[in-house]
């Protein structure tokens, strides 16, 4: 719980999985609303084209957004395990100075926040 009131857990990834089937959807919904549109007018088929593409490269297209989005917060939670390695490596060997990895300092990190982060 502690880990989630800090931000050092992150739940956006599942926040992300959960847009992503309403995203779905949606494209889906307006796809199939385009399809229906193009299948009633039978001198311009070009919303029924359209609605057929949107419905096979909408979900293609919105996946890759969304799991590129999950890959950054993969990529930060990754570091942060690598952060409580490298830190509990520091207080195993009783010498921060020896480190293997130089990282910033956690007051280093809290200059960076804003004011009310801190």
């Amino acid at each position: 719980m502690k880990d989630f009131l800090t931000f050092r857990r992150m739940v956006s990834p599942i926040v992300i999985q959960v847009l992503f089937w309403g995203g779905v959807l949606l494209i889906l919904a307006v796809g199939a609303g385009l399809i229906a549109e193009g299948a009633t007018n039978p001198k311009d088929r070009t919303n029924l084209w359209l609605g057929i593409g949107v419905c096979v490269v909408g979900p293609l297209a919105w996946r890759i957004y969304c799991e590129l989005t999950i890959l950054f917060f993969r990529m930060n939670e990754t570091l942060t395990a690598i952060r409580v390695r490298v830190d509990q490596w520091a207080r195993d060997t009783g010498s921060q100075n020896e480190s293997p990895v130089s990282l910033p300092s956690r007051d280093d990190e809290r200059r960076w926040m804003p004011p009310g982060m801190r």
